[in-house]
């Protein structure tokens, strides 16, 4: 699995220079539409690209 790379907007770099929340930022990457991890490695599954074993590996939080 690998994450996409997004390019940063100027509101999302405000927010990271401001050490802004994480719920804030991820409020802000999913209103650019930037997916999930989760829903990244969940399309990749029904793409047929791996499996739904590696994708809980990837996407599992401890």
């Amino acid at each position: 699995m690998h994450q996409l790379m997004m390019p940063v907007s100027d509101t999302l770099r405000e927010l990271i220079v401001a050490r802004a929340a994480t719920h804030e930022i991820a409020r802000q990457t999913q209103l650019e539409g930037m997916p999930t991890l989760c829903d990244a490695a969940f399309a990749r599954v029904r793409e047929g690209v791996t499996s739904v074993a590696e994708a809980n590996d990837a996407t599992e939080t401890a």
